[in-house]
């Protein structure tokens, strides 16, 4: 606290730190703490807002393994996935499409029916 005081600043909540605090039975927990002060003639007043971030940590967890596992069935698809936006902008697509779209351009439009029909019998007949 006395470093604090020499050099009083504002620290917003989710300033990157990792901070923990400490329960009762001496388990320790993730928290976020906003510090502030107020001058006044008697001195600084320091004023703090402790708040416990278990559940913010869990979710954070839960989104960034979904995002992996996302990222693993993408990059690893047997298929080719592309996505765009409303506008036509292009998002990530996974190599199959690069591929595909390479074989559409050298291949006329009879020929990329004909290869439609037989996927599409192939894999109503279970071979794909």
């Amino acid at each position: 606290m006395n470093e604090y005081l020499k050099n009083p600043r504002i620290r917003l909540m989710g300033a990157d730190l990792e901070l923990y605090g400490l329960r009762k039975d001496g388990t320790e927990f993730p928290v976020d703490i906003a510090l502030g002060y107020i001058k006044t003639k008697d001195g600084i007043i320091v004023l703090s807002v402790v708040r416990d971030i278990t559940e913010h940590k869990k979710m954070e967890e839960a989104i960034r393994i979904s995002e992996a596992k996302y990222r693993n069935i993408f990059e690893n698809a047997a298929e080719g996935i592309s996505r765009h936006q409303l506008m036509g902008a292009y998002l990530p697509q996974t190599p199959h499409v690069f591929v595909f779209w390479a074989i559409l351009r050298s291949m006329n439009l009879l020929q990329v029916l004909q290869m439609y029909a037989n996927y599409m019998q192939n894999r109503e007949g279970g071979c794909i």
